[in-house]
């Protein structure tokens, strides 16, 4: 209990002294906050915790906490709660509550940065390109994310999302031969001898698009009186 005497606070239930100024009264809130959240909401199942970056602590009242601070009339005894998952603007995304589902979800496209409770996964550029590399498109993204978390999603995070996925591109690669020659006219002659196996890249550079065909077009080229230099 506390009682206000003129400028000063006088904290009986705890057997402090008297508080100087608000900076002293503040940091005793805390304290006693701290402690009551710590020693009876978290034991009793009042809240949940979990730590973030750099050893910081988040917690989450339950519906036993809410009713124990006043918060809500009542309370169902006995239920799970829902899972509460939350993506914040810096790409985390926070567990308040365990959810081995959601986190067999979410895993497809984010990097694992913790286990259960806290900042269990972070969005990341290269997170987003594997799964699109996988198939995924924005929107599978995006309905995964919507359905998992219990909060509005970041518009920043959703625009990154896209942005990322759009980006990315098929590309074909393949092994060949170039065939560089000083003239168009030389390289034209060269494309007669080749035929479907070569293509012209350059107006003196012909492509021999099959490595394994490259000792039967240089027989055929020596035949036609093109000899290779070294």
């Amino acid at each position: 209990m506390s009682v206000a005497e003129g400028n000063q606070f006088h904290i009986r239930s705890i057997g402090i002294g008297f508080i100087q100024n608000d900076d002293e009264l503040e940091k005793l809130w805390k304290l006693i906050v701290t402690n009551f959240l710590k020693w009876r909401l978290i034991p009793f199942g009042g809240a949940k915790a979990g730590c973030l970056k750099n050893n910081r602590i988040c917690f989450s009242l339950t519906d036993a906490g809410r009713y124990l601070l006043g918060i809500d009339t009542d309370f169902e005894y006995g239920v799970d709660e829902e899972k509460q998952i939350i993506v914040q603007p810096n790409f985390d995304i926070v567990f308040l509550s365990p959810s081995p589902i959601a986190e067999s979800m979410l895993s497809r496209f984010s990097v694992r940065t913790g286990k259960k409770i806290g900042a269990i996964f972070k969005i990341t550029q290269q997170s987003i390109f594997k799964a699109a590399y996988s198939g995924m498109t924005s929107s599978d993204v995006m309905s995964i994310l919507k359905e998992c978390v219990t909060k509005k999603i970041p518009s920043n995070v959703e625009r990154e999302i896209k942005g990322w996925i759009n980006r990315c591109r098929r590309i074909h690669v393949h092994s060949s031969i170039l065939i560089r020659r000083p003239d168009s006219e030389t390289a034209g002659r060269v494309m007669s001898v080749g035929g479907r196996k070569v293509e012209l890249i350059t107006d003196t550079i012909v492509e021999l698009k099959d490595p394994k065909q490259k000792n039967a077009l240089l027989r055929n080229l020596r035949e036609r009186g093109f000899f290779l230099d070294s």
